[in-house]
């Protein structure tokens, strides 16, 4: 992921600030602070067991803040904020993305 970050800063000239975990396949707490630890200040992922996603859209929980527990140096990592994708990794409702281009269904 560094080398990525430092690619993307030398190419466009931005450090990216959101991490994209689409289809990891676990989360630790050991992801949230590596994330935070490169200056990252958000997460966006798609892959949770099902019965964890369902209950994050009932209950609207597909944003929060996550703490890193591990300390550094004695000093805590910064949280995160994390978006959990509604639909896996499917365009939303009422978007088509197929044929080549984005049109309205």
């Amino acid at each position: 992921m560094i080398f990525t970050r430092q690619w993307v800063s030398n190419e466009f000239g931005v450090i990216p600030k959101i991490g994209w975990q689409l289809d990891a396949f676990s989360h630790s707490a050991v992801n949230a602070h590596l994330f935070a630890e490169m200056g990252m200040e958000a997460l966006v992922y798609a892959r949770m067991p099902f019965d964890l996603h369902l209950d994050a859209c009932d209950e609207r929980k597909a944003q929060f803040l996550w703490q890193p527990e591990i300390e550094t140096a004695g000093a805590e990592s910064p949280p995160l904020f994390v978006h959990k994708l509604y639909d896996h990794y499917n365009a939303p409702d009422g978007i088509s993305v197929g044929n080549g281009g984005y049109s309205m269904k």
